[in-house]
This record gives structure tokens, sequence and C-alpha cells, in this order.
């Protein structure tokens, strides 16, 4: 049987069939051409088009002459055709899974591109006059959100990008960071690079969103703790005053109980008590009068006033020597000194006089305490004040070292942060 003794509507399938070839074919030969398939593949899958649309044509052709009732110039075998049609058919279909392996297991450019796109990361690549020659579809989705239209001139996008002209800049620079209006965070890189003696440039843009978030959390958390630390250096200040005063209101206790002792034992002396001794109350009374005399304090020009009134009423005279600090930290950790010192020496060492030497050594403040009092007779054991005075040194970054062996001795380190003031 041949093609034109067929009914109408088998011919109308093998016509289909055919056409249906010719697409396949097509399909393949372009697909071939975009991974840059063998040549010789190329060129026998584009004869199988053309093979095909010729055997269209004539199968057109018998068509038309069998409905015009014409002569028909061809005859084929319809069991010929068929069998053809289905050996033809089986090699498309082995084609098109042929090439489908060969772009899995070769690398063309059709497979590079794809891979360029596929990309998480802003990619473009373009000349020194600003021409792209490379650009993934995250670059182009960035810039449209930013500047809208399609990347024409990479260069001036860089520099746009670098200066900070688009909304949304959070840093400017060599490395400018935006928030695109999706909400993602990007930081963007330009490297320069030689290829044939050509520079190219490559524009990086990193999705920085995790990071920058982590980086916001982590300065909220920072600022948070400076307020804390603030607030404990606050507290740390509010406990040594209030050591200090402690150890003065004592003070005052003991001087108030030596002054009672005194009015009763004189009392008992001008009641006509035999039993007391006259030395010994001549000796408690000159004790006592140092606490009356006016002896005049030094005139300071600053804010340590307290320190010296409090010391002056124990009885306590201080005298300094050199350059007082000025430094709002230098001058707490120096009021506290003195308080300490102070009432140190009258309830321990039962001195009045106080000595402060201050210099500048190697980028460092020290000072210097003595006294006039009894040196300790054994290593010293820090109580609350001294032991408030040393956490306050130390969290200035400075040094406190006691010293009991010839006489009493504290020296005070503190590092140099602003320029001091002589008085």
């Amino acid at each position: 049987m041949i093609y034109e003794n067929l009914p109408q509507l088998l011919r109308s399938l093998v016509l289909f069939w055919v056409l249906a070839l010719i697409l396949m074919y097509a399909f393949n030969a372009i697909r071939s051409i975009q991974i840059k398939r063998d040549k010789s593949y190329i060129i026998v899958t584009i004869l199988g088009v053309a093979v095909f649309y010729f055997l269209y044509q004539v199968l057109i052709d018998i068509v038309d002459s069998v409905m015009d009732g014409e002569r028909v110039k061809y005859y084929i075998p319809a069991e010929s055709l068929v069998l053809m049609l289905t050996a033809f058919t089986g090699i498309a279909i082995y084609q098109f899974f042929a090439i489908n392996k060969w772009k899995r297991t070769n690398i063309s450019g059709l497979s590079i591109n794809e891979s360029f796109d596929s990309l998480p990361t802003a990619l473009c690549f373009f000349l020194q006059s600003g021409l792209p020659r490379m650009t993934n579809k995250e670059m182009e989705k960035i810039y449209r959100s930013l500047a809208g239209g399609e990347l024409s001139d990479a260069g001036k996008f860089w520099l746009s990008l670098k200066y900070g002209d688009y909304q949304g800049c959070i840093m400017e620079g060599n490395d400018p960071i935006y928030r695109l209006p999706d909400g993602r965070i990007m930081c963007f890189s330009l490297k320069e690079m030689r290829v044939e003696r050509n520079k190219i440039y490559e524009l990086i843009g990193n999705d920085i969103t995790e990071e920058y978030g982590l980086k916001e959390e982590l300065e909220g958390k920072r600022v948070k703790a400076r307020e804390i630390n603030s607030r404990l250096r606050e507290l740390n200040k509010s406990i040594t005053r209030i050591t200090a005063e402690k150890e003065v209101l004592a003070a005052k206790v003991r001087i108030h109980n030596e002054l009672g002792d005194l009015l009763l034992y004189s009392k008992s002396y001008l009641a006509g008590n035999s039993d007391i001794d006259k030395k010994k109350l001549l000796s408690m009374w000159r004790k006592n009068n140092r606490l009356f005399e006016e002896s005049g304090p030094e005139v300071w020009q600053n804010t340590y006033n307290s320190a010296i009134e409090d010391a002056r009423k124990l009885g306590v005279r201080v005298v300094t020597k050199g350059e007082l600090p000025e430094e709002e930290v230098l001058k707490d950790i120096n009021e506290t000194a003195i308080k300490v010192h102070a009432n140190n020496t009258l309830r321990h060492a039962h001195g009045h006089t106080v000595f402060a030497t201050y210099s500048v050594e190697e980028g460092k403040y020290v000072i210097v305490f003595e006294n006039d009092g009894e040196p300790p007779k054994e290593k010293i054991r820090e109580g609350g004040g001294l032991g408030n005075l040393r956490r306050m040194v130390e969290q200035a970054g400075g040094e406190l070292s006691l010293s009991h062996e010839p006489k009493f001795v504290m020296t005070i380190v503190v590092p140099v942060k602003k320029k001091k003031v002589n008085v």
C-alpha cells in the first residue's frame, strides 16, 4: 500500500508525525549550537531538519493531488514510510537525552552562563569604559531596584554606589553598604584584573543581611553593657564614699569618746581625787588640744576641699607636693585616697599629718602617701576603705601598692590620659 491510498485520517497523522520530527530535530540543533557541540553533530542534525522538511512538502503535494483528483507525482510505500519515521523518531529521542547527558558532564558557554545566573552573589564584569561584558540576574535585579531600567554603564553604577547616590545607603566608601527596598543588606566591592592585557573590573554584591543584623544586635548589647558598667562605676563610687564617710564617723566617735574620758578624768582631778595621775592627765590634754588648733589647711583651687576638710575635722593635716590631677577619674581616686589615708593615719598610726607627693613618670601619674605616725608592726590587712580604693585604681587601669618597712608608704600609679594642671 502506498501513502496516497491511506485513509485521510492516517495521511493527516503521518503529516503531523513528520511535522513533529521537524520540530524535534530543529530543537536538538538549536541546543547543540548553544552548548557548542561538535560541528559534525550539529550539521547532521540540521540535515535531518532539511530532509524532513522536504518530506513534509512531498507529502503535502500528494495530499493536494488526491484532494484535487489529479495524477500523483510521487509513490511512497506506506510501510517503508512508517518504518523510516519510527527509526528517526528513536534517533531524535536519543539525541535529546544525549544532549542532556553531555550538558551535565561537560562545561559549555551555556552551562557557565546558567551557573553564573544561579549564583546568590551579584556579579558584573565590565570594561574600563563601563560597558558590561557579563552580568548575572542578581546584579540586574539589584540595579533595577536601586536605579531602575537596565544596566548599561557599570562604571557609573559603581561610582554612584561608592558615593552614596542611591536611596538606602548605610555606608559610603570603597565597600559601600545599602539597604535594598526588599529589606536585604548588600555590601558592594570592586576588583581589578587583567585578561589578555585588558583591564577588566569585577563588581561584587554580597548579601550581609544576617551579619548586619547580628552586628546591630551586638551593638545594642554593647550600649546596654556600657550603661550597666557606668551604673556599676557610680555604685562603686557611692560605696567607696559611704565607706570613707563611715570611717570618718567612726573616727569622730572615737575623738568624742576620748574627749569625754578627758573631761571625766579632769572632773575627778578637780574634785580632789588623789588617784589621778597628773602626768597622764596633762598628756591627754595635750593630745586633745591638737584637735582644736587652727593650723590652716592648704588652699586648693579644685574639688579636693571635701577630703581636706574631713581630714582637718579629724585633726589630720594634709600636705601636698607636686602636680594635682585634674582628670575626673583621678580626682575621685585622689579624694578617696586622702580620706582613707587620713583615717588610717589617725586610727592605726596615731599620726596627725599626711604627706601626698604627686608626679608624672614615663606617662604614668604617681601618687605617694606617707604620714608622721607609727610604722606598722606587721603586714597591712586591707579593710573596706583600702579595698574599695584598690578597686577604683584597678578599674582606671592603675596599680596600688602598700609598704610597711621601714615606714608606711602607699603608692598609686595610674596611666596619664589628659594634661594635668599645676596648682
